[in-house]
């Protein structure tokens, strides 16, 4: 375990990832949702997917913190298989250093089935391999980063939708659903399009990338957190103004 700001930082940065992987549900989740029938139960539906999300993502991510802290065990010594893995060959390198002295060709095995089941579950988003080809030769730092970006985009989604959600429609009972196609009836947008730039402008303020550290964030990566807080503070201010001018 670090100390001082680097430590911090890391451990900002570590948190925007994992929050990064668990938000950025909110943004498929109604692609999913709507197959279940009107009466089904909504507790069950958020409990299911609270559920889906909070194991496998708790389980993982303990893991990970638990092979990755073999790595400093020793880190001047030459016989260390984990970080030797991890130097060598990355994140699939120390996960080898710890399946196949212990289990041998079976640990293998697991090392291909891991890869292939890493490959389906990006199947749906095939689309964006064009988009990011250009980082094969350095993929961890690029997925990394990739994951960050999914962070701050999430936490403003999320924001805009929250806010919109509990104080400008009270809750549930303020929609009505029989205007789902009928663009007339829905908000214009332009409410939720300035709140969106304004959560980016907060992000651009608090990220600490590789490529781009903004003056807020020395100590820290606090893109998320500063995206939030701008974003519901913007919609709170032009919401109401959007529902005066429009009507809606």
């Amino acid at each position: 375990m670090g100390s001082g700001s680097a430590e911090v930082s890391g451990v900002l940065s570590f948190f925007s990832v994992v929050l990064g992987t668990a938000i950025s549900w909110s943004t498929m989740a109604a692609d999913y949702t709507v197959y279940h029938p009107p009466t089904e139960s909504k507790r069950k539906i958020f409990f299911a997917t609270w559920l889906g999300l909070i194991f496998p993502s708790v389980f993982t991510e303990w893991i990970s913190v638990i092979v990755m802290s073999a790595t400093g065990l020793d880190p001047n010594a030459t016989d260390n298989i984990y970080l030797n893995g991890y130097n060598d060959s990355g994140a699939g390198g120390l996960i080898g250093a710890v399946l196949i002295p212990h289990l041998g060709d079976f640990g293998r095995f697991c090392l291909v089935i891991m890869a292939l089941s890493t490959v389906a579950n990006n199947c749906p988003n095939v689309y964006s391999f064009t988009l990011n080809i250009k980082g094969y030769s350095h993929f961890e730092s690029v997925l990394n980063n990739f994951m960050n970006f999914i962070a701050y985009w999430a936490t403003i989604y999320s924001s805009v939708a929250l806010t919109e959600h509990f104080v400008f429609r009270r809750g549930f009972g303020g929609y009505n659903v029989e205007d789902y196609n009928k663009p007339e009836k829905l908000p214009i947008g332009f409410a939720a399009i300035f709140s969106f730039l304004c959560g980016c402008g907060g992000v651009a303020l608090g990220m600490s990338q590789t490529w781009f550290t903004g003056p807020l964030a020395s100590h820290g990566d606090i893109g998320f957190e500063l995206g939030c807080i701008f974003t519901v503070v913007a919609l709170l201010l032009s919401r109401p103004v959007e529902k005066r001018v429009f009507k809606r």
